[in-house]
């Protein structure tokens, strides 16, 4: 994962301050492979926020966009000038949640990978 340029300005509901971040992959055959990304909005181990092997509830993650394989990559934004995580993001209930790690997931029809770490606070 990268930093991105941020639009400018910020969408709604970011104000004037967001960061974008931009996912990367590669897949040998993507056909039919969806890559999804998902904020983890929960520290769930320490020192850093996720580690190998450890459950990440769905109520921790909240997906901030999905691509074909075959596009390789997928741009998201996030509000900034938090001190907890990396970004935040408002809830569908308007909650502000923090993103303290990325993770992405391959999907298809004959199911979906395990989650990689693509970036972690």
């Amino acid at each position: 994962m990268k930093d991105a340029t941020p639009p400018s300005p910020c969408p709604s509901p970011y104000g004037a301050t967001c960061n974008a971040y931009k996912v990367t992959w590669t897949q040998p055959n993507p056909a039919g492979v969806t890559i999804k990304v998902f904020a983890v909005t929960k520290c769930l181990a320490k020192p850093h926020c996720l580690k190998a092997g450890i459950f990440i509830s769905a109520a921790d993650l909240v997906e901030v966009g999905s691509a074909a394989a075959s596009k390789g990559s997928l741009t998201f934004v996030v509000g900034g000038g938090q001190s907890d995580g990396d970004g935040w993001m408002k809830s569908s209930g308007g909650k502000t949640l923090f993103v303290d790690a990325v993770v992405v997931q391959a999907s298809s029809a004959s199911g979906n990978s395990v989650f990689m770490t693509a970036w972690t606070w």
